[in-house]
């Protein structure tokens, strides 16, 4: 938990937290929230798709979860995404790929333990600066 100069919340660190739809439900009212970690929790895809109100979201992580394309799909909002941790996400495929090219702001993506291929990555060309 890190607070920023106004003394809001600014990111949250959950790893390893089985994470349920309270704690959820408590996160999005986080109006300034910038980093969010929810690498080996229990999020749900419907839980993921929740975090598309947190409209100034700049760093997700959500490696070692269970999430799949239809949360990528729900977090097309998040036009302020720059970084994204797709680790070890097993139920991330090739069709995901197209839900991450609409991230334009996208800098940083981590796809490695995914079950992504070349075809995938056709569809990110469109992602200006990932690196």
């Amino acid at each position: 938990l890190t607070l920023n100069a106004d003394g809001e919340i600014d990111a949250i660190d959950l790893s390893g937290v089985p994470v349920q739809d309270r704690e959820i439900e408590l996160i999005v009212r986080l109006a300034h929230l910038q980093s969010l970690n929810l690498n080996g929790t229990r999020a749900t895809d419907s839980q993921i798709a929740e975090l598309s109100m947190l409209h100034e979201l700049q760093s997700l992580n959500l490696s070692n979860t269970n999430v799949s394309n239809i949360a990528l799909a729900e977090l097309r909002g998040l036009t302020q995404l720059r970084s994204i941790n797709l680790y070890n996400c097993r139920n991330i495929t090739d069709v995901g790929m197209s839900h991450l090219a609409e991230f334009g702001q996208l800098q940083e993506l981590e796809l490695s333990g995914t079950n992504t291929s070349d075809i995938g990555f056709r569809a990110l060309p469109r992602v200006n600066q990932l690196t």
